[in-house]
């Protein structure tokens, strides 16, 4: 058949492409799908469809006339009773052509309706849906799962669903399937191996649709699905919904990717196509073309009754831009006590009148003075909780000289001596930095000195006081702890690039700001407390950036159309240069010297900008052809169809093919009698 075959560029028309005859359909039914196909001549087509994914269900309605009648192929009248089963059966429709014969539908019987015509003569009209109906009535609710101890691994069937590949707090990318194909036949849940969307799909299908094993049809993966081994995004699963639903995730529209349900010798194929006639790149990544294309010649034949083509640049865009999530830093912030450039960076963030009241103590009537514990009780109040125990970046902070807010590019390199856009209003400190617990950052590449077989977890905020050598108390030498060894309590502040550190009493940390306060039984400057301006602590927030592609025609205005497609999960990390990563054995501080990425996620970006330029970039035609006669093409769902030859015009279409219908006329037998078979191109929506 014309057009089927993974061909680039077949044309259909012109001489000897269309057949001189066309004769009658074959309708065929069995009840199980091993059992043997039977021909029913009594089923008679009435009409018919297949589609791509992005379209609609495929279906095939076809009527049985009953009573006492003449068949075409009887010489008397005969008594044909109705027919009560049927529903669930399994059909196929088969057309013929001067190429022989060419499956055109298969489905199951879904429903029938009856039209009495008076005693015992009615009509019957049964009504099939195609495969993907299948796919739509099987719903997913529980996972498969092969765990165990080393070689005594054993599935076990769990009653939830964990996300594809989910993602921790941090956002980071958590891979949950096993290293290794169980039994050769597909990767399961149960290990820290990513899925790509190819594992995945297989796996739905081996573990919830295949019934190869039960004499049942098999489903496979074909057509343009290696392209799925190139992404690996999470997917979050509802507690249940339909392989359908799934697999539309699975293969996303996003990165110019469709699908349709084809038929194969033992069953069905999960048929991926690029909805692309040309192969869309953007730095490393290709969406590649779709190989299979077509081009209809309408005006060197008389089988073509109508051609109509509407082109439309409602989705062109000049501008396409990627967009992954805010940019995030880390990087260190020092109090006024620190000699480095960038002291100052952390200062005090409570209202001074506050401290002044504080240090004052309980107000005490003409002539008296509070006790210590009376000045204490009354510094316990709610309303001086941030004396002396938030602190932050200051109001106009220019971010530790631009160390903090650096230019990347489009790669997620950064920019040599370029310092990024940023503004010091709306703020807010992430619960978590960017570093991992059991490494060493100090070193060019990070090493690790933690258990191999744990997944490391990701650090806190972190901050530093300076104490005395307990090893040596006669030393004068201080050396750096964690605030934590001090028995002291660090939060982040939501509001703020900033700490908070819960302190008791808050006067813990007021060590040389004490001089001017009235009494306290606990005095910060005789009994071992610490000196705030000597904090240093480091800490993760996002940057006003995000992690951006663009791809622009040069000269190119708003008006051109601007469109942006977000991927808020990918992103960038790094560690800003001079940040504190932790505390050596000697108890002095360690920095880094260079800024440090650590995790970069442009690539991911790259697949999806092949396919936003492939869908956005140009122009999108759907085209309808009706041709007189029955043409059995099913194969041309999913080709491109590049062109309509009308004469010595060409209407350029260059749009995937996603559906196919059949109508059976008035007429018996041969192409007439307003047989119609129709081509319709689209978009998947």
């Amino acid at each position: 058949m014309a057009g089927e075959t993974a061909a680039h560029r077949t044309l259909i028309g012109g001489t000897g492409a269309f057949p001189t005859t066309v004769y009658p359909e074959i309708v065929e039914v069995k009840q199980n799908w091993d059992d043997n196909w039977q021909f029913e001549p009594e089923l008679e087509l009435v009409s018919a469809a297949v589609h791509s994914a992005g379209q609609d269900l495929d279906r095939l309605t076809v009527r049985r006339r009953h009573g006492t009648l003449i068949h075409p192929w009887e010489s008397s009248l005969s008594y044909h009773p109705a027919w009560s089963g049927g529903k669930a059966w399994w059909i196929r429709l088969g057309l013929c052509s001067g190429q022989g014969y060419q499956q055109a539908f298969i489905g199951q019987i879904s429903a029938v309706a009856s039209n009495p015509m008076g005693g015992t003569t009615g009509e019957q009209t049964w009504t099939a849906y195609g495969p993907a109906q299948i796919l739509r009535k099987i719903d997913v609710s529980k996972s498969y799962w092969y765990i165990g101890e080393e070689g005594e691994e054993e599935e076990k069937e769990l009653g939830w669903i964990p996300d594809m590949n989910g993602r921790d707090e941090a956002g980071m990318l958590v891979g949950n399937r096993t290293a290794e194909e169980v039994d050769d036949v597909c990767y399961e849940y149960g290990g820290t191996s990513t899925w790509t969307h190819y594992d995945y799909a297989k796996y739905l299908l081996a573990k919830f649709v295949d019934e190869s094993d039960d004499d049942g049809p098999a489903w496979t993966l074909g057509g343009q699905a290696y392209v799925l081994k190139d992404i690996s995004e999470t997917i979050q699963f509802e507690a249940s919904q339909t392989v359908f639903d799934i697999l539309r995730k699975l293969i996303p529209v996003k990165y110019g990717l469709d699908f349709t349900v084809r038929p194969t010798y033992a069953g069905f194929e999960i048929f991926v196509y690029s909805l692309s006639e040309y192969p869309s790149s953007y730095s490393t990544k290709t969406l590649p073309a779709n190989p299979n294309q077509v081009a209809i010649r309408t005006g060197d034949t008389s089988y073509v009754r109508t051609s109509q083509t509407e082109t439309s640049a409602d989705h062109v865009y000049s501008t396409i831009r990627v967009l992954g999530g805010r940019i995030i830093c880390c990087c260190s912030l020092f109090g006024t006590g620190h000699e480095s450039d960038r002291a100052g960076s952390l200062v005090p963030k409570w209202d001074p009148d506050l401290e002044t009241e504080y240090l004052a103590g309980l107000p005490a009537d003409p002539g008296e003075e509070s006790t210590a514990g009376q000045n204490d009780q009354f510094r316990d109040r709610d309303r001086f909780r941030a004396v002396f125990q938030q602190f932050g970046a200051p109001a106009y902070w220019e971010f530790n000289d631009g160390r903090a807010n650096l230019k990347f590019d489009s790669e997620g390199n950064v920019i040599s001596g370029e310092i990024a856009d940023a503004q010091t209003t709306v703020r807010s400190t992430l619960n978590w930095i960017p570093l991992r617990e059991g490494y060493d950052y100090t070193t060019a590449t990070a090493t690790t000195y933690g258990p191999s077989d744990l997944e490391a977890e990701f650090l806190p905020p972190a901050a530093w006081l300076p104490d005395l050598d307990l090893e040596d108390p006669f030393s004068e030498e201080q050396i750096w702890r964690p605030v934590e060894k001090f028995g002291l309590d660090l939060s982040v502040t939501k509001n703020d690039w900033g700490i908070f550190i819960n302190a008791t009493p808050n006067h813990f940390l007021a060590k040389n700001q004490w001089d001017d306060a009235e009494a306290s039984e606990y005095d910060p400057d005789l009994l071992g407390g610490c000196d705030y301006t000597n904090l240093c602590c480091t800490v993760a927030f996002e940057t006003d950036q995000r992690l951006t592609l663009e791809y622009k025609i040069p000269g190119a205005g708003p008006s051109n159309g601007v469109k942006d497609v977000l991927v808020d999960d990918a992103t960038l990390w790094y560690v800003a240069a001079g940040t504190v990563v932790g505390v050596d054995s000697v108890g002095d501080l360690q920095f880094t010297d260079q800024p440090r990425i650590l995790r970069n996620d442009a690539t991911r970006l790259e697949l999806v900008m092949a396919g936003a330029v492939s869908r956005y970039f140009w122009e999108r035609s759907r085209c309808s052809i009706t041709c007189e006669g029955l043409y059995p093409w099913i194969g041309l769902i999913g080709q491109i169809l590049t062109a309509v030859h009308e004469g010595s015009s060409i209407q350029q279409i260059h749009a995937p093919i996603t559906s196919i219908e059949w109508t059976r006329g008035s007429g018996e037998g041969g192409g007439g009698g307003g047989d119609t078979t129709v081509i319709r191109t689209g978009f998947a929506l």
